[in-house]
């Protein structure tokens, strides 16, 4: 992962959170994740309120250790372009209506 992405370490359970820049669009990420057949959970999600943060959420317990390296590593090199590239700009959190 990039030095500017931060995860938990998961102490039960089968799933880790990332927080990345604010300039990183979880939506365009997402996009190219599913491009490459790896899906993860935008972390809003799970968020009552917006914090001013990207996050999201993977989920490992249903893969075998190899699948797993080489997604993250896919995932990492995702971010690593999305870093130069200039963001999506998504209507507010709060101009959404969830259907979730």
């Amino acid at each position: 992962m990039p030095t500017t992405v931060s995860w938990t370490r998961p102490l039960g359970g089968f799933s880790c959170w990332l927080t990345l820049p604010s300039s990183i669009s979880v939506t365009e990420l997402y996009l190219s994740a599913i491009a490459r057949h790896i899906a993860f959970v935008p972390g809003d999600v799970f968020k009552a309120t917006p914090d001013g943060h990207s996050h999201l959420r993977i989920s490992f317990g249903g893969e075998q250790p190899e699948r797993i390296t080489e997604s993250v590593a896919t995932l990492g090199a995702l971010l690593r372009e999305r870093s130069y590239q200039r963001p999506l700009n998504p209507p507010a959190l709060r101009d959404c209506v969830p259907i979730v």
